[in-house]
Order: structure tokens, then C-alpha cells, then sequence
């Protein structure tokens, strides 16, 4: 092909561009335009499979398999040397053989696929025998996300041959105590695994897991602390979380008694410092860490505050992350916490749900006061506003469009909806820099209102100006201020 055909195909300008910077072009292309720069000669569709198939391949629809592992197995081995993460949805199912054949052998013979995720893994599992067998077989993959755990899942981890380093494993809670006990898959992996995050299950607490670094667990059975350390000497973060009321039932004395127990086994071994502490407060105050921590989140309730104070003085924490009800937690209370240590940075997402105008009108004016006594750089506040709290404090999980509570507006006469539709983020910030003279990043995020990223900048004493930051930039400064490390 000429270069002046070349160059009328592509659109390209009317200047000598060799095949090096047409390479290189397309690791900035996302995949449709990828798609269309590979049609246009062989050359370039041979180049663009390894780019194409880099991305983590998600099978939205089953009836698309067939096409994507015939294309995966032709020009075999090379092009399945491409393929690095697959991900399969809680609706995927196969019914014709052929397909699942096809299916098996990608699994199978793919020397570089790193990364599986399933949800609904027992529902996948049962399809045919031979999916399993082909994950089991492999010897590649580092990385396995099952949801929907049951004993077609667990057996086939068992039975792994690949070197895991991060396993998430959510057990179907409906039948746990007919299931194949997990340990036993989990231990095989016990010297290697650095990530692990687990639901409904009992932790075995007689092997070591020494190069875990990331470690969420979630049950109804609280683990005291002296084991988590002896099982987990090297961990960096813990997310710990439960399902029952048990704690949030018990008297304060008790509280207390097992807050206690748990800090006085430390004083033997303990972690020498945690990077990331997540939880509710009453689960954080009975496990009791006493390492200094250097970013803490935590669920607040009305009964926590004396709990959370308890906490913070322990760890000492850097970056601290809140959730809580606006009619749950005062600004005065807030204020105790947030000045109960050298806190930098602070996160707050409170949920407005049930409030009146005025009593959110007098919450926010309260704010003022208290920005005038901190000294942090970065602040991140957010503002929800629905029925289900905990379902939303994840943004990934939370639609607006499909926020009935929200939307409902048939009279126009919603006052909160106006409230928040007239609301200037670029005044908030403002007024937020105004008052926090240390301030240095500001992030609001508003029903109703797109997510904002700001850089506080200040020529002059007296002058305070601001840049707004794109939300590459911005999502990264969160990430290594608040969130848990990947």
C-alpha cells in the first residue's frame, strides 16, 4: 500500500509518517477507533491485536463468545500471548458445546492471562466440567475474583495450578456450612498471596500468610486482634467488616471489656504501622490497634463519637475518611474529632436523607466555624442525599438517573432538589480556602452537580485563586490520600 493511500484512508496529514510513529499511535486509541485504524491494512490489523487485547475483555453478551475465541485461537499461539484479564458477568451462560469448547481451549492456552473474575461463579462452574478444569489447569494466573462462591467454585480453587497473589473469594452465604471448607483451598496459596479479600469466612487462624499486604474481611465472626497480627505479621491495609448486630447489641461494658483485652495483647506483638484502617467504629474500637495509621475511614453512628475519639487517639492517623447521617453526627461533635490529632487531610461524605431545608441550611453554615479551626491541605466533601446510605457510599454504585427519592419532583416545589441545583462549587471552594488557610486541594461532589476537582492557589497573602484539575489528576490525589492501596 502507498503512502498517499495510506494517508487518504487514515485521514492523515500531507506529510511522510513512517510505520514507527503508526505503531505508537495506537496506544492512545480507544477500541473502536482501534478497531478502524486496523481495517485499514494487514500490517496495521496485525500490529493492533496485542493493544486490542491488552484491555480486560468483559463478555457482556454470551452470543459474541464464539466470535471473540475463534478470533483469540486463530494465528495460534500469538495472538492469545495478548490476552491478559477476563471478566465474566452474573448473566453469562453457554449452551451450545462448540462454543464451550472454544471457551476452554482460551482458558486453557492463554500463557499470559493473569487475571479471571466471575461473578456468580458457581452458576459459571455449571455450565460444563471443562471450564473448570481448563482455570484449573492454567499455570498463569495471579489474580481470581469469584462472587457467588459454592462447591463447583471451591473445588476448582483447590484444584488450582497457577501461582495466585490476590484472591477474592465471596462465599454464598445461603449454604455455608454444606461447602467444602475454604482454608483449605486458601492455604495452598498461603506463601504467595498478597492480596486477599473474603466473605463469610471463617478465617483458619493456624497458618501464616507473610506477604499479605491488603487483607478485607467480612463475617459474622470477630477475630481478635493477637491472631490477625500472627496470620497477617506483614499486612499494610484491613477493611473489617460484619453483617450482624451482635456489637452494635451489646452493653458498653462489654464494648469495653473486649476493647481492652484486645489492646493488652499487643503489648507483646503488634503490626509496627498500617497504611489503611477501614470499618465501622464499634468493630475499629473493639479490635482496639494500637499502631499509628496512616489513613483511617470509618462509618460513624450517633453512639460512636466517644468510640472514634478512642480510636484516633490510638492511631493517630494522617488522612481520615467519615461516613455518617447529618442528623447522627453534630459539627460540634465532628469538631472533637476532627481536632483530636495531627489530621491532615479529611474526607466527609454525610447523607442528607430525611433532612428539611433549614435544618441543612443550619448544618452547612456550621461548617464555617469549623473550617476556621483546622490546618489540613486536602478536603473532600460530599453530599448524598437517598433512603439507602450504605448502598451509595461507593460512587461507582450510585446512579442519579435511577435515584427515584431524588427525581421525584412532579409539583417542582422540592426544595433540597433546588437547593442543591443552585449550589456553586466554585464559590464552595472558595469559601472553603477562605477559611482553611493551609488548604491546598479542595473536592466537592454535590447531588446534582458533576464532581469537582480544585488546586488552591495563592498569589498574595490576602489573594486566593484556584485552578479546576481534571479528574485523571484528581481521582489519583484522592486515591493516595484516602482510599485503601491496590
Amino acid at each position: 500500500m502507498s503512502r498517499t493511500h495510506l494517508r487518504r484512508i487514515l485521514g492523515l496529514p500531507d506529510m511522510p509518517l513512517n510505520w514507527d510513529v503508526l505503531m505508537l499511535i495506537m496506544e492512545f486509541l480507544d477500541r473502536r477507533t482501534l478497531l478502524a485504524y486496523m481495517s485499514t491494512c494487514h500490517t496495521l490489523h496485525r500490529a493492533g491485536v496485542p493493544y486490542l487485547l491488552s484491555d480486560p475483555i468483559r463478555f457482556k453478551r454470551s452470543f459474541n463468545v464464539k466470535s471473540f475465541c475463534q478470533f483469540a485461537l486463530g494465528d495460534f499461539p500469538h495472538r492469545l500471548r495478548c490476552l491478559h484479564e477476563l471478566e465474566f458477568p452474573a448473566r453469562f451462560w453457554l449452551r451450545k458445546r462448540d462454543t464451550i469448547t472454544l471457551l476452554a481451549q482460551v482458558l486453557k492456552y492463554s500463557p499470559y492471562l493473569e487475571k479471571i473474575t466471575i461473578i456468580r461463579a458457581e452458576r459459571f462452574f455449571g455450565i460444563d466440567p471443562i471450564l473448570g478444569d481448563a482455570i484449573a489447569e492454567s499455570t498463569s494466573i495471579k489474580e481470581f475474583f469469584l462472587d457467588g462462591v459454592g462447591y463447583e467454585a471451591l473445588s476448582v480453587l483447590t484444584r488450582m495450578q497457577s501461582p495466585l497473589e490476590s484472591v477474592d473469594l465471596f462465599i454464598d452465604a445461603g449454604a455455608v456450612e454444606n461447602y467444602p471448607d475454604p482454608n483449605e483451598a486458601l492455604e495452598r496459596f498461603a506463601l504467595g498471596l498478597t492480596h486477599l479479600k473474603v466473605r463469610w469466612v471463617q478465617m483458619g487462624m493456624s497458618v501464616q500468610y507473610p506477604k499479605v499486604r491488603i487483607l478485607s474481611i467480612e463475617d459474622d465472626n470477630f477475630v481478635p486482634i493477637d491472631l490477625l497480627i500472627y496470620v497477617f505479621p506483614n499486612l499494610q491495609s484491613l477493611t473489617i467488616s460484619t453483617n450482624t448486630s451482635e456489637y452494635l447489641e451489646m452493653d458498653q461494658a462489654e464494648l469495653k471489656r473486649i476493647h481492652l483485652q484486645n489492646k493488652k495483647s499487643q503489648r507483646s506483638r503488634s503490626w509496627p504501622r498500617l497504611d489503611y484502617l477501614e470499618g465501622d467504629v464499634t468493630l475499629l474500637y473493639c479490635l482496639a490497634p494500637t499502631c499509628r495509621v496512616r489513613r483511617l475511614s470509618a462509618w460513624v453512628s450517633s453512639s460512636d463519637v466517644d468510640k472514634l475519639l478512642v480510636v484516633c487517639k490510638n492511631t493517630q492517623p494522617e488522612s481520615l475518611k467519615l461516613y455518617f447521617h447529618m442528623d447522627r453526627l453534630s459539627v460540634d461533635e465532628l469538631e472533637k474529632i476532627l481536632k483530636s490529632g495531627d489530621i491532615r487531610s479529611i474526607s466527609l461524605t454525610i447523607d442528607a436523607y430525611n433532612m428539611g431545608l433549614r435544618d441543612l441550611k443550619q448544618y452547612f453554615e456550621r461548617f464555617r466555624d469549623l473550617f476556621r479551626t483546622l490546618t489540613i491541605s486536602v478536603l473532600y466533601f460530599r453530599v448524598i442525599w437517598g433512603p439507602y446510605p450504605r448502598r451509595w457510599l461507593d460512587p461507582e454504585e450510585y446512579d442519579r438517573d435511577d435515584d427515584e427519592e431524588y427525581n421525584a419532583n412532579p409539583a417542582g416545589t422540592n426544595p433540597l432538589k433546588e437547593f442543591f441545583k443552585f449550589l456553586t462549587l466554585d464559590r464552595c471552594t472558595l469559601r472553603a480556602a477562605k477559611y482553611i488557610k493551609t488548604l491546598r486541594y479542595a473536592f466537592f461532589d454535590m447531588p446534582g452537580k458533576p464532581m469537582r476537582y480544585y488546586e488552591i492557589t495563592r498569589p498574595s497573602r490576602d489573594e486566593i485563586g484556584m485552578e479546576q484539575l481534571s479528574s485523571e489528576v484528581g481521582e489519583q490525589i484522592v486515591q493516595e490520600t484516602f482510599e485503601s492501596p491496590s
